[in-house]
């Protein structure tokens, strides 16, 4: 008896205060790096280009990368054509490093939505091996700092630190 009402009055307080009575569970959100990487292991899963399908091979893996480059990176490649997607990855520091990487992709990927390429079989391998490289090089490089070994390192030659210290006077004074 005593368990129901408890358990009444509990649903009346969360109900006063405009809360579901049980609370919602909800799952982080992956780092955008982690959706495309994971993005690229289905697409490759699908085998659309071993299946013939290669317009939309090349259309899903051009998308997976403008999402990335657009949720990690800040750069809008949803809404951009190529050479601009390549203009603005040149101009951010996180990327301009690889941009000559996806810019083979991309193009490769105009070409066969576009211009109906049919590109040969290592070349749609070779493309999703450089997603995955570039998806690697550019995400965000986390460093964990262990405060247990952070060290104060003194200005100055490191050789003096390991030295015996010196002292002022070396010699004994005697009081007479």
């Amino acid at each position: 008896l005593i368990a129901i009402i408890a358990l009444v009055i509990y649903y009346f307080w969360r109900r006063s205060q405009n809360k579901p009575l049980l609370p919602k569970i909800v799952k982080p959100a992956l780092p955008p790096w982690q959706t495309a990487i994971n993005e690229l292991d289905e697409l490759s899963g699908r085998k659309h280009w071993q299946e013939g399908r290669i317009k939309q091979y090349y259309s899903e893996l051009s998308e997976i990368l403008r999402r990335y480059l657009e949720y990690q990176h800040l750069i809008p490649a949803v809404e951009m054509v190529t050479d601009d997607i390549l203009e603005s990855c040149r101009s951010n520091a996180a990327v301009a490093k690889s941009s000559e990487q996806l810019g083979r992709i991309l193009r490769l990927a105009d070409l066969v939505k576009f211009a109906k390429e049919i590109p040969l079989p290592p070349q749609n391998e070779e493309s999703l091996k450089d997603a995955y490289r570039f998806v690697e090089q550019t995400k965000p490089v986390i460093q964990e700092v262990n405060a247990e070994k952070q060290e104060v390192t003194p200005i100055g030659n490191p050789a003096d630190v390991t030295a015996k210290p010196e002292t002022v006077n070396e010699t004994p004074t005697t009081n007479e």
